[in-house]
């Protein structure tokens, strides 16, 4: 099924706001992280406005690519706007660093987005 309309720019959005993390985690180790307010925050931001995109996707889209984990990114972005003085910066930092990577890669093949 490829995505189209709505569910296509729900899905960019998502690719974009991934790729923010990737970029702004970039060249950290985690305690640098966890010392950064500016870039902690600017993280946080862009995995809740992930959590929305994906919650803006139809539930046709996300039966039929069951192998993306909807829930728990949208149950994220619940953390990060309702939830976030319970935020453990390790989990952040795993989220940052490998759950949203392996998404990009997801993302990538549904958007067909050739590699550069």
């Amino acid at each position: 099924m490829q995505p189209e309309g709505r569910d296509f720019a729900a899905l960019w959005d998502m690719y974009q706001y991934a790729l923010e993390v990737v970029e702004l985690t970039r060249g950290f180790e985690p305690q640098e992280f966890a010392d950064d307010l500016r870039t902690r925050r600017a993280v946080q931001y862009s995995l809740l406005a992930l959590g929305e995109a994906a919650n803006r996707v139809s539930e046709e889209f996300k039966s039929a690519q069951s192998h993306i984990v909807w829930q728990e990114i949208i149950d994220q972005r619940h953390v990060l706007a309702h939830h976030y003085d319970t935020i453990s910066f390790d989990s952040l930092w795993a989220t940052a660093t490998r759950r949203v990577p392996q998404l990009i890669d997801q993302l990538t093949v549904i958007l067909n987005i050739k590699p550069a």
